[in-house]
């Protein structure tokens, strides 16, 4: 993880600098949210982009997909999403997926 942020750090420097990180409130969360966002607000074009397991929404930037979409006039936004369980299986696996999915819709909710 310290090694992801000294590159998305790097990466940012060497970068047009379009991409902020805003706090968003999520009904049902304890804390506000953290997303990456780039591109024009009011953009017609949206994109929400989702990191897996064991990465982070700083993923997008490193990898410069949170430039170039803003760069084509798209709002794109990165959350930091919750901790996924590796261990999760069966019953347990079903229900962390249903959260997921209510949390990602709750997100849509608060981002407009």
């Amino acid at each position: 993880e310290a090694e992801l942020g000294r590159r998305y750090a790097a990466s940012q420097q060497a970068r047009k600098r379009l991409v902020e990180e805003e706090a968003v409130r999520v009904q049902g969360e304890r804390r506000a949210v953290r997303v990456l966002v780039a591109g024009p607000p009011a953009a017609a074009r949206r994109v929400l982009l989702l990191h897996g397991y064991g990465s982070k929404p700083e993923t997008w930037a490193i990898v410069g997909a949170l430039d170039r979409l803003a760069e084509r006039g798209v709002r794109a936004v990165a959350p930091e999403l919750p901790e996924i369980s590796e261990r999760a299986v069966g019953a347990e696996a079903a229900a962390e997926t249903s959260d997921r999915r209510t949390f990602v819709a709750r997100l849509l909710e608060a981002l407009g």
